[in-house]
């Protein structure tokens, strides 16, 4: 970002390298070589591509043939064993067959964007199929001995007592049969459930990382987008209406003339590998969908109008603008291709638009693209080294630079609006608000340090008022441009950070602001009383726990940030801010504590009612992955990255002392369940492994008959018999991040690496389920919990920072 180039106070995290990780170490240092500049303060999106694209398709490469390889030995294995009437199958009562530990699995933490990830994405079931086949035989003796060894090895499996066996990756998970329960032989996928999901709410706002985008509708809402919702926000009955078209990030946002119509513009899409498809997840992408695109559409009635771009714009559309003087007839768009290219399309003619004209804009980033207001086929852009006016003759575009002459050059040209004779007024990262006169390039007036450091954003008011945002210094000010004087400052609050984007609505005012929240204010001269009308994490969002006796919820992320939510009102009730980055988050079964892990072995609990820290400490030496209260309170437990889960007595209700360490895991801890009585745990791990444990010891327990009557609370573990159904056909063991039950135990939610978010009828227990799939997540889905009252469901995007509040409709 622009503020960064001017030295603000917003810091990011530098990759880490640790080995750790696991093969993830050598994707991050793929991330820190290509750790450019590109007029965001962000990597270079050319390096960047290149070298993860590259690092890990040669990772999944190296994990699926190893995964390969594997089937192929234990191929060869049985056959040796059908030859020897000594050698006995090998099969554990409850742990998966874990991979080698010269090749890991992918892990589903690596700090690699999850779109380059998904679509290097190869093995699937027809890959494993294909490597069956290739078991030599080369006589007939040998032949009768491949059958007769199938028969041998299909009743090893079947006569082993009350289990069932799933595979990921051809790497086989055994689970325990409930006691009467038989597993059905080439079972018909369970059928979808009737209950369905209807998007209520969306805690969020992309305004971190994106410009110019929060708008005023004709109807006097707003429309404004985060993760791949657009949001129409009422602001007197502060409610939402969602358009949820886009199947990934939205960008870029414009509003018509006729101030209905709304155009958004998305970034390259990801779609889950259709099985039988050839290239697998390579060849879903080629899905118009999944590509760059504008979509236009209707505010009223939300319906899609047009799909604009489509196989077109390259990886993202940066910025948008309509035509004026002609009504909006005209559409500008400029993508994210290396010379990022701006294009114009008249995109009422013809089924997907046509495009009049097509120019490299710039090497470096376009932040801002917009027609003239008063001036036909005129567009102004800015962006880092860059202000440039063009005009479209024809089918041809031209382009004139602006001269800066005795005035320094700024780095960065942040921002740009229009005055109502037609004059154009730009901030850039000097702090200097701009004024060229209408029809030339070159400055005609200047507002010398207008803001410490970078100008956010330029809004003109009806009455001729002009309002800019300050980065570094957070005020909010506006400008009698005649006198060329300052008429109010005010100063935004700390917790809501800088403005992105101002807008005026009547007499109220509405900002966006660079921590991803929207502020509405009654008057610039008391911006410091401002009512929140949204509010989110801006950072990477993994940890959800809901409340189990209310409709309140717990949410932790990368960004230091612990919140409260009420799901009833949509709003945060409290905002605890630590020192360090934090992955997970639980709330005791009564409601009264909260526990939190961080990204080092470092966890915190606290009282709910009072926000008071009661504990912390430390258990490990890696990342907590996650965290759980037992049901009776006495417990809570944290799994960690060092394959170990730490089990802590809650003593007097204020302190932990450590009771045990579960020990026996080959691979991080990824989720726990906790018995109904408190007893017992159960746990996955990276590697794909399903273990139990008996609390009083700490120890691995595997009595199959003891297992069989075990109840437990929750279903956070994604391996399990009762969600064998919600993996895709072809899962790798990462694309399910997340899983829960409603409080009845009819429905099964899970989040995947897809962004999207599914629904099952619970139990689960035949392959690949049909369900409900739910597009709103930009990234990968990490977490999905129900509330309560069973009316409510919740889910967390990772890298789109952005808590989606789901009504279970029937």
């Amino acid at each position: 970002m622009a503020e960064e180039a001017e030295g603000s106070q917003i810091k990011t995290q530098a990759p880490s390298l640790s080995g750790s990780q696991e093969n993830g170490g050598v994707v991050e240092l793929a991330v820190a070589l290509g750790n450019g500049d590109n007029g965001e303060g962000n990597h270079n999106p050319d390096m960047y591509s290149q070298l993860v694209a590259t690092v890990t398709l040669q990772q999944k490469e190296i994990n699926s043939l190893n995964g390969k390889l594997e089937q192929v030995l234990q191929r060869l294995s049985k056959l040796e064993s059908a030859a020897s009437p000594t050698t006995q199958l090998r099969s554990g009562p409850l742990r998966a067959m874990a991979p080698p530990r010269s090749a890991p699995p992918t892990s589903r933490r690596q700090t690699i964007d999850p779109r380059q990830m998904r679509a290097s994405r190869g093995s699937t079931s027809e890959d494993l199929t294909d490597s069956r086949r290739r078991v030599p035989a080369t006589s007939s003796s040998s032949l009768h001995k491949r059958f007769q060894s199938k028969e041998r090895v299909s009743k090893e499996v079947k006569d082993e007592p009350g289990m069932y066996r799933m595979y990921l990756q051809g790497r086989p998970v055994s689970f325990r049969l409930p006691e009467g329960y038989e597993q059905p032989v080439n079972p018909e996928p369970a059928p979808a459930p009737q209950q369905q999901l209807k998007l209520d709410w969306a805690y969020g706002y992309r305004g971190k990382d994106c410009r110019n985008n929060l708008l005023l509708l004709g109807s006097g809402e707003v429309v404004y987008f985060t993760a791949s919702v657009c949001v129409i926000y009422d602001v007197d009955t502060a409610s939402q209406r969602h358009y949820v078209e886009h199947t990934d990030d939205v960008k870029s946002i414009a509003v018509h003339p006729d101030k209905v119509t709304v155009a958004s513009g998305q970034v390259a899409g990801h779609a889950r590998p259709v099985k039988g498809a050839k290239g697998g997840s390579k060849a879903a992408a080629t899905d118009p969908n999944f590509l760059p695109h504008i979509r236009i559409w209707s505010s009223s009635t939300l319906e899609t109008l047009k799909v604009v771009g489509a196989g077109t714009l390259d990886r993202a559309v940066a910025c948008i603008s309509f035509s004026v003087t002609d009504g909006g007839q005209l559409l500008c768009a400029v993508d994210e291709h290396n010379d990022h290219r701006m294009s114009v399309w008249d995109w009422n003619k013809g089924a997907k638009g046509t495009k009049l004209a097509e120019m490299k804009a710039s090497q470096d980033a376009v932040y801002q693209a917009e027609f003239h207001p008063t001036e036909a086929n005129q567009i102004v852009c800015c962006g880092k080294n860059q202000l440039s006016f063009w005009s479209l003759d024809g089918k041809t575009l031209g382009k004139k630079m602006a001269l800066f002459e005795k005035h320094d050059k700024p780095k960065f040209v942040t921002c740009l609006t229009f005055t109502s004779e037609g004059h154009v007024v730009t901030g850039d990262s000097n702090g200097n608000i701009l004024i060229w006169n209408k029809g030339s390039n070159k400055i005609s007036s200047i507002l010398s340090a207008a803001h410490e450091g970078v100008v956010f954003n330029l809004a003109m008011a009806d009455d001729g008022t002009l309002i800019s945002g300050g980065g570094r210094d957070r005020l909010v000010k506006s400008w009698d441009l005649k006198e060329k004087t300052e008429m109010s400052c005010q100063l935004l609050p700390e917790e809501v950070g800088s403005s992105r984007t101002l807008v005026k609505r009547g007499d109220k005012y509405l900002v966006g602001t660079i921590k991803n929240s929207i502020v509405c204010g009654d008057n610039l001269s008391d911006m410091t009383s401002v009512k929140v009308v949204t509010q989110g994490h801006y950072g990477e969002l993994w940890g959800l726990a809901e409340h189990n006796s209310s409709h309140h919820f717990f949410t932790c992320a990368y960004d230091n940030h612990v919140k409260l939510w009420d799901a009833a009102e949509h709003r945060a009730l409290w905002d605890i801010t630590l020192s360090e980055s934090l992955h997970c988050v639980s709330v005791s079964h009564d409601g009264e504590l909260l526990a939190v892990g961080s990204r080092t072995p470092n966890w915190y609990v606290y009282q709910v009612s009072s926000q008071q820290q009661l504990a912390s400490g430390s258990c490990g030496s890696e990342q907590l992955e996650c965290c759980e209260f037992s049901p009776d309170g006495a417990y809570v437990a944290f799994g960690s990255r060092d394959n170990n889960i730490y089990v802590y007595k809650i003593e007097g209700g204020a302190s932990l002392k450590l009771a045990g360490k579960c020990q026996g895991h080959t691979s991080f801890v990824t989720h726990i369940d906790w018995s109904v009585d408190s007893s017992y745990l159960r746990s996955n791990s990276g590697d794909y492994e399903l273990l139990y444990w008996e609390v009083s010891t700490c120890k691995q327990f595997t009595e199959g008959e003891k297992i069989r009557e075990l109840e437990f609370v929750t279903q956070n573990c994604t391996l399990s018999l009762n969600t064998v159904g919600i993996w895709p056909a072809g899962a790798d063991g990462t694309d399910i991040n997340g899983c829960a039950v409603n409080r009845d135990k009819s429905l099964v939610a899970s989040a995947d690496d897809f962004g999207k978010v599914n629904l099952y009828s619970y139990p689960s227990r035949t392959p690949t389920a049909n369900g409900h799939s739910y597009s709103g997540h930009s990234s990968h889905v990490t977490s999905v919990k129900f509330t309560c009252t069973g009316e409510t469901m919740l889910s967390a995007g990772g890298k789109d920072s952005t808590v989606l509040q789901w009504s279970i409709v029937q």
